[in-house]
C-alpha cells in the first residue's frame, strides 16, 4: 500500500468523530449507563459490549474508549508501507504505557489481582506489542514486574524512578519515567520516517513534548521534588533553556516566574494565573492539553495529505476519549460543565 493510501484512510477515520450535536446529547444523559448506550449506537458497540458488560465504571469505560483508539490505529497499521507501520507501532505503544501504568501501581499496592483487574487491561495485537502482561500480573510484587520489563525501553526509565518511590510511595515517578521512554522511541521513529510532512510533524511533536515537560517540571515542583530527580523524567525536544531553567528554579513560584519569561508562558498566561490562585495543578494541565489541542489541529491543517494528519487524527481520537470520560465523571459526581478538550 502507498502511504497516500494511509492518509486518505485517517481522512475517512476523521468522519465518525462525534459531534458536538452528540455531545449536547451526552450531557443530557442520566447516568454512565444510558451514556454507554448512547455510545454503543456511535461506534463504540464492540468494545463497550466487550469491557462494560460486568462492570459500569470509569475505569472500563475508559479501557472500553482506549481499545477503540486501538482498533481505529490498527486499521491505518495494517494498510500502511512498513516505515509508516513501524511509526504506528512505535505510536501505539501509549496503550502499552496506560496498562504499564495501570499494573505497576496496582502491584505498588500490593493488590491481589483479580479478575476485576484483569478485564481493565486492553488487550493489544501481537504486531504491535511483545509484552506479556498476563506475566506482569502474576508478579508477586513490584520489583518482579519491574523485572520482567528488563529487555523493553522502559525498563531503565524503571530503575531510575524506583528510589524515589520507594522514598515517596508516590507512583508518578514511575508514570513519568513510562511516558519519557515512549515518548523517545516515537521521536526517534517519526526521525526515521521518510515520507510528506515528517520534518514538520516531529516539528509538532517535539513543541507537544516541550508542553508536556512544561507540566512535568510544574506537578514535580509543587511536590517539592529536587532539581536532580525532575531531570531524569523530562524529555527536552525542544526549548532545553526554558526546561532548564524551571528545573534549576529554587521552588514553584520561581519556576512559574521563569516560564513567564517565554512566549509558551505568555500562551499559558491565564492558566498561570489560575495555579498561582488556586493551585490546582489539574486546571493548569488542561490547559496544557488544549494548547496541544491548537497544535494538532494547526499540523492537520498544514499536512492535509501527510503523515501530520495521522498524527493529528489519533491526538484528536485521544481528545474524544478524554472528553468522554469528563463526561463519566460529571455523571458520577452531579458535576456540570463543557468537556475540556472540545
Amino acid at each position: 500500500m502507498s502511504s497516500e493510501y494511509t492518509f486518505y484512510r485517517a481522512h475517512g477515520l476523521k468522519t465518525r468523530f462525534l459531534s458536538k450535536e452528540d455531545y449536547g446529547k451526552l450531557e443530557k444523559t442520566k447516568d454512565i449507563v444510558e451514556l454507554a448506550d448512547f455510545l454503543r449506537e456511535k461506534g463504540y458497540r464492540r468494545e463497550i459490549d466487550e469491557f462494560l458488560k460486568g462492570e459500569m465504571s470509569i475505569y472500563a469505560l475508559e479501557a472500553a474508549l482506549t481499545k477503540n483508539w486501538l482498533n481505529s490505529l490498527y486499521i491505518l497499521f495494517s494498510t500502511a508501507e512498513p516505515g509508516i507501520r513501524d511509526f504506528l507501532r512505535d505510536f501505539s505503544r501509549r496503550v502499552e504505557v496506560l496498562n504499564l501504568k495501570k499494573i505497576l501501581w496496582w502491584k505498588s499496592e500490593g493488590k491481589e489481582i483479580g479478575d476485576e483487574h484483569r478485564r481493565l487491561i486492553v488487550k493489544i495485537p501481537p504486531r504491535l506489542s511483545s509484552i506479556n502482561f498476563d506475566a506482569l500480573l502474576r508478579a508477586e510484587n513490584l520489583e518482579e514486574a519491574i523485572n520482567l520489563l528488563r529487555f523493553t525501553p522502559y525498563h531503565v526509565f524503571l530503575m531510575q524512578s524506583l528510589m524515589m518511590f520507594k522514598e515517596t510511595g508516590k507512583v508518578v515517578f514511575m508514570e513519568k519515567a513510562l511516558e519519557k521512554a515512549y515518548k523517545k522511541q516515537l521521536l526517534r521513529s517519526l526521525q526515521k520516517l521518510k515520507v510528506k510532512g515528517a520534518k514538520e510533524t516531529i516539528e509538532s511533536l517535539s513543541r507537544i513534548f516541550t508542553l508536556e515537560d512544561v507540566s512535568t517540571v510544574i506537578l514535580l515542583k509543587g511536590e517539592g521534588i529536587p532539581p536532580e530527580e525532575i531531570e531524569k523524567y523530562v524529555l527536552k525536544a525542544r526549548e532545553t533553556e526554558l526546561i532548564e531553567s524551571m528545573i534549576k528554579a529554587k521552588n514553584l513560584k520561581d519556576a512559574i516566574n521563569v516560564l513567564r519569561g517565554f512566549p509558551i508562558g505568555f500562551q499559558l498566561r491565564e492558566a498561570i494565573e489560575k495555579l498561582e490562585k488556586t493551585g490546582a495543578i489539574n486546571r493548569f494541565e488542561e490547559a496544557i492539553e488544549q494548547q496541544i489541542m491548537r497544535i494538532t489541529v494547526k499540523s492537520m491543517r498544514k499536512d492535509p495529505h501527510g503523515i501530520g494528519y495521522v498524527l493529528g487524527y489519533l491526538l484528536l481520537k485521544e481528545a474524544e476519549i478524554r472528553n468522554l470520560v469528563a463526561i463519566a465523571n460529571s455523571k458520577l459526581f452531579g458535576v456540570t460543565g463543557k468537556p475540556p478538550f472540545l
